[in-house]
């Protein structure tokens, strides 16, 4: 792709602020564009000597451990979406003139020539954006999909990927809060349930960030907003763009009802018949994805067909195996207790729920009122298990296992035939996982051990 990023030039000395997986893009994405790139991170030596190998070889300078005088030696610092805006370093480096920009900020000129689409949300952002970007293919548009998944902006501006007529790009509240004039025509907000509270300093400030969204949008670009939700209706008189709501009451543009979809064009309601089992959030899933695709140009009648023959992703809500009449379900991705409570709510029979994991600020007591329904047993594991069991003690039976596996052979013991065992953890991985995809792979081949016996 070629370079016409007015921050980054051949003249322009880049530092990137962590170097994780999308720090590393970020520097091939400054080095494409011909600048000096410098990268400061926080990892001591030994931690950082892989990444350090791969530097060297692109001739990148770094240092381990943040310095202000290291940072101070670019005329643009990339920060990482690990590291807050609120930083001391960062703070400090506006005070001194330096321009800090995120990935959306620093890309947003760059993709001014195709159609982008922005998916933001609590819970269901992969599952909309893989769905919008699936049935885009189908069609014949040339479509990126990626983002906060698989392969980020960075990569896809560097030229590692194919100039698309249309970007699909699931974002984040990291990536959000520092999104600067980022304007995608059709920006899609799912919903806001707490999470990364810790991170935003509480749900005012979380809130805040997911709404950055809609920020810069002019009056021709189109806002898919959540009608039900009371936090993405509070939108700021300032948001310019087209507003379309979906939902279940009969102001949406896309109305959700038993088993089927209304979608109001004009006076006309059109009838879109919903894939079996797809309840709840997922029906609201579709709904959002139906309006973003309306507002690319795609033909209602189309949309039933490629709606049914869609593959949820992986770690949402999937049916590992049936053991001696119990269904086991890896919904590793539930990493907040808005998507528990909606994975939840999709069953109509006793549930034992593994939950537990690193704690993110939530509040598990809002688990209460659907556990009290449909929560047989709770087993927790990880860090936060104090603290849920605090909340749920009242509310279920509860258990504790040191690991997963311990959690699938306590589970094998409480569920009976026609029952649910559910991985929905509410919380992040990382006190005992890399990433919630391999706590995800951890439960099935538990799973799979098991049904081997």
């Amino acid at each position: 792709m070629k370079n016409n990023n007015p921050y980054i030039s051949p003249e322009t000395t880049v530092v990137v602020m962590g170097c994780g997986v999308t720090g590393s893009a970020a520097v091939d994405y400054a080095l494409s564009c011909g600048a000096k790139v410098l990268v400061s991170d926080s990892r001591d030596e030994t931690a950082f000597a892989e990444t350090a190998a791969m530097l060297k070889e692109k001739g990148v300078e770094w240092e381990c451990g943040h310095t202000l005088n290291f940072l101070l030696r670019g005329g643009i610092v990339l920060l990482s979406p690990g590291i807050a805006p609120d930083n001391p370093l960062v703070l400090l480096l506006r005070e001194r003139g330096v321009k800090v920009m995120g990935e959306l900020a620093v890309l947003a000129p760059v993709l001014s020539g195709v159609k982008v689409v922005a998916v933001t949300g609590s819970n269901g952002k992969t599952t909309v954006t893989s769905l919008i970007g699936e049935v885009l293919e189908k069609l014949g548009r040339s479509v990126f999909v990626g983002g906060n998944i698989g392969v980020s902006l960075y990569e896809y501006c560097a030229g590692s990927v194919d100039p698309c007529e249309v970007v699909v790009v699931e974002v984040s509240s990291f990536q959000l809060e520092v999104a600067g004039e980022f304007a995608p025509d059709v920006a899609v907000l799912l919903n806001i349930t707490p999470d990364h509270l810790d991170r935003h300093h509480g749900l005012q400030g979380y809130i805040a960030a997911k709404l950055n969204i809609l920020r810069a949008q002019s009056a021709e670009q189109v806002a898919v907003i959540n009608g039900e939700d009371a936090s993405c209706q509070n939108l700021s008189k300032d948001f310019r763009a087209e507003i379309q709501s979906f939902g279940y009451g009969p102001d949406n543009q896309a109305i959700v009802e038993e088993g089927q979809l209304l979608l109001v064009e004009e006076e006309e309601r059109k009838v879109l018949w919903l894939p079996a089992g797809s309840t709840g959030f997922s029906s609201e899933n579709f709904a959002a994805a139906a309006l973003a695709l309306r507002a690319l140009g795609v033909e209602v009648e189309t949309l039933e067909k490629y709606f049914a023959e869609f593959k949820r992703p992986p770690h949402r809500m999937e049916l590992v195996a049936e053991v001696d009449g119990v269904a086991w379900v890896n919904d590793s991705k539930a990493t907040n207790t808005g998507a528990v409570i909606g994975a939840l709510r999709q069953f109509d029979h006793p549930v034992v729920l593994i939950a537990g994991g690193r704690d993110k600020g939530e509040d598990y007591h809002q688990l209460c009122e659907v556990v009290k329904q449909r929560v047989k047993a709770a087993i927790l594991i990880g860090e936060s298990a104090d603290d849920i069991e605090q909340a749920l003690v009242s509310c279920t039976e509860v258990h504790r296992a040191a690991s997963l596996e311990e959690a699938v052979s306590i589970g094998r013991e409480l569920a009976i035939t026609g029952e649910t065992v559910l991985l929905s953890p509410a919380c992040s991985s990382f006190d005992m996982y890399k990433s919630y995809g391999h706590r995800g792979e951890v439960f099935r081949a538990a799973v799979h051990a098991l049904e081997a016996k």
